[in-house]
């Protein structure tokens, strides 16, 4: 690919207590793309997908324009019982990011909105990650 950077680390991943995990991880130019249905860890669904240029210059400006770089490491939970918890850690064209929550998401400033209900600006960052990924299913 020669146009459009990539990022040299993409490790993304949400998932409930109880339910689904989804994952998306960098391997080359290739993203890695599982479904964990269930709490077995040896019980996934993974796909392979390449993005184009055009997808990753589209992400790259998603994760500007929601400051992903201004995210904290930790979001803990807020002290909610059914959490969704959520690992991001992204390294690229020099900028690093590791961020992480349970229940508890960034808001446009990077701080935590302290509730369970995801803020729009986490909304933001899963839209851009399911397009990057053609619109799998990401949540």
């Amino acid at each position: 690919m020669s146009g459009a950077s990539i990022p040299q680390k993409l490790k993304v991943r949400i998932g409930g207590i109880l339910g689904s995990w989804y994952s998306v991880r960098i391997k080359g130019s290739d993203l890695l793309y599982r479904i964990h249905k269930d709490e077995d860890e040896d019980d996934f669904k993974e796909l392979k997908i390449n993005p184009g240029e055009q997808q990753w210059r589209d992400f790259r400006k998603a994760l500007d324009d929601i400051g992903i770089w201004q995210w904290k490491e930790e979001y803990p939970n807020p002290g909610e019982a059914d959490s969704t918890q959520w690992f991001v850690e992204l390294e690229w064209d020099g900028r690093t990011i590791k961020s992480s929550g349970d229940s508890n998401f960034p808001i446009a400033d990077g701080n935590p909105e302290n509730e369970a209900e995801m803020s729009p600006t986490f909304d933001r960052f899963l839209d851009a990650v399911r397009k990057l990924i053609g619109d799998l299913e990401f949540r």
